[in-house]
């Protein structure tokens, strides 16, 4: 039971903490701290989120988001979406790694390649997102 418990554990915590560290070190090695301190200084309070941690944005917001980064912000900005790019493949093998080892012990209920592409998904969808977001970058100069 309490092997049991201990690989329920891991398969919940493993795409979390790969997650959360990702974040953490993206933001780090990006200085994202210069784009989160420009929006509190220089963005209309509904405006201050970084898009990536908004549930929805539209264009507008977009706009504004864009206008009220520096050069130095963008730059920041720009390396965190480039970095972004290659962090869906880190937590993607994590989620990988925990539903497959979810399936083996509910005893394999439908082919492997569901969850593989449900990962393979997920990670296009990231790319697509930060893809997007670094060509209307590119726009504000």
């Amino acid at each position: 039971m309490g092997s049991a418990v201990a690989k329920a554990l891991f398969v919940l915590a493993l795409p979390v903490v790969v997650f959360i560290a990702g974040a953490r070190l993206m933001g780090a090695w990006s200085g994202r701290d210069r784009v989160v301190q420009r929006l509190a200084e220089h963005a209309a309070p509904e405006d201050r989120k970084p898009l990536n941690q908004r549930i929805g944005y539209d264009t507008a917001a977009v706009d504004r988001h864009w206008r009220a980064l520096d050069p130095t912000a963008r730059a920041a900005e720009r390396h965190f979406l480039e970095l972004d790019l290659v962090f869906p493949l880190f937590y993607g093998a994590a989620f990988l790694v925990s539903l497959l080892l979810a399936w083996a012990a509910l005893g394999r209920p439908l082919h492997p390649v569901w969850i593989v592409a449900l990962v393979g998904i997920m990670v296009a969808s990231d790319w697509t997102e930060n893809l997007l977001q670094l060509t209307q970058l590119s726009r504000y100069g």
